[in-house]
């Protein structure tokens, strides 16, 4: 009803011709395929349990906050001084997530890092 307001015509493509509904599907594999990896890299993000699984998801999506996050958690038990660098840029990345501050402030006040758990609260 807008379209018709502006002007604009309603077209309808046939895609009975080869050369229509091939480059169609086409397009529609390609989309479906990247939302696929997309998926796969979240599902990876949010179930590796070893820091070299985090580190070489990460080379993937450095700015993935939820992969940082998940990377932190991971080293909080191996390391938490190297698992506060992963929860502090997983704040940075997602400013407003309350899980994120949380668990950085939890982590700093584990390793005494008073100001550091000041400032995540």
């Amino acid at each position: 009803m807008i379209l018709r307001q502006l002007g604009v015509a309603r077209r309808e493509i046939s895609l009975r011709e080869r050369s229509r509904w091939l480059p169609f599907l086409m397009g529609v594999g390609a989309v479906s395929l990247i939302l696929a990896a997309e998926l796969s890299l979240v599902g990876f993000a949010s179930s590796f349990e070893n820091p070299s699984t985090g580190r070489l998801i990460l080379v993937l999506d450095a700015n993935d906050p939820q992969l940082q996050h998940r990377l932190g958690q991971v080293y909080n038990e191996i390391d938490p001084a190297e698992s506060v660098r992963y929860l502090r840029r997983a704040t940075e990345l997602s400013r407003y997530s309350r899980l994120y501050w949380s668990d950085l402030a939890s982590t700093c006040q584990s390793i005494g890092d008073t100001q550091c758990a000041d400032q995540a609260t």
